[in-house]
């Protein structure tokens, strides 16, 4: 007889690039608004003093290339790229100059929000928790792990939808970058292996939406693609040659980031929720990192 009254959960995992072992996601912790051009967006104040969180729960982690419903309760459902942090060692009331010592490694994410109920808790003073903390909405890469990729401050992020570049930023520019977001957030929490902290997301953020242009009018779709470049202390490529599109000192990099394709079929509300053939908008976030020289570049 099992110990318990119904089957637990799943233990949600993450894939880790060039290995077979998987990380198993403990927390997500997610920092809000870390880019000032995105805090301008927003219409919200620029938080230097210290930064702010959020969470999802682990169960709303969705892997690259997985299916995922349009969230219920939005019309206004938004992708936010970032660079996400996965802990690899404990660590409580963590010194900043020690934090990275407690990064397994980096992802590429999205944090896909109810941007209009964001907005509404925001004008009512209430907690994201149904803005953020959604279903599903916890989209992740392979973990490229630190010993691969070492540890970036400069990083090219940006993604673009339908072929135009909504979101381009660099890491350089988050307000508080990893290591300080690392040694603030364990004054508060025992920080474990298995963490996921989602860095922030720069400006240019905007909703998954349907467009009628496709070959079938009630499919549409959203392509959108993503990319993040890193710069890396102990960066390490292949020994393979190098693209025609690259180059010539630029070859493939071993412990890239990865891609996320991810696609999100829409309900729409207009239609009848029994119906089998509904409108869909698909989102595609992909990249592709190389390496020249000590830079981790994204190529298309």
């Amino acid at each position: 007889m099992s110990d318990f009254v119904f089957p637990p959960p799943t233990q949600a995992a993450a894939p880790i690039r060039g290995r077979a072992q998987r990380f198993p996601i403990r927390r997500i912790f997610c920092v809000g608004r870390n880019y000032e051009a995105h805090a301008k967006e927003m219409g919200g104040p620029i938080d230097r003093d210290a930064p702010f969180y959020f969470m999802k729960a682990s169960e709303h982690y969705a892997p690259s290339g997985s299916t995922i419903t349009y969230a219920p309760g939005t019309t206004n459902y938004n992708y936010e790229m970032e660079l996400v942090v996965a802990i690899g060692k404990a660590g409580f009331r963590v010194a900043e100059a020690q934090a990275l010592e407690h990064v397994f490694g980096y992802a590429c994410g999205l944090d896909m929000t109810r941007r209009d109920l964001q907005a509404v808790a925001k004008e009512k003073g209430r907690p994201w928790d149904i803005a953020k903390d959604v279903e599903q909405s916890a989209v992740l890469g392979e973990i490229a792990p630190a010993t691969d990729v070492g540890h970036p401050d400069h990083a090219r992020i940006e993604l673009r939808v339908n072929g135009q570049t909504k979101q381009s930023s660099d890491i350089s520019q988050l307000i508080h970058g990893v290591a300080a977001v690392i040694a603030h957030l364990s004054q508060f929490y025992h920080l474990l292996p298995g963490d996921l902290i989602y860095t922030g997301t720069p400006e240019g953020v905007g909703p998954v939406k349907p467009d009628d242009r496709g070959a079938h009018r009630d499919l549409a779709r959203v392509r959108a693609f993503g990319r993040t470049g890193l710069a890396a202390s102990n960066c390490r490529s292949s020994t393979g040659a190098p693209s025609s599109s690259m180059n010539a000192t630029r070859t493939p990099l071993d412990g890239s980031l990865g891609a996320i394709r991810i696609s999100l079929p829409l309900r729409a509300s207009s239609r009848s929720s029994t119906a089998k053939a509904m409108c869909g908008t698909v989102l595609t976030i992909a990249g592709t990192s190389h390496c020249a020289s000590n830079r981790i570049h994204s190529i298309p």
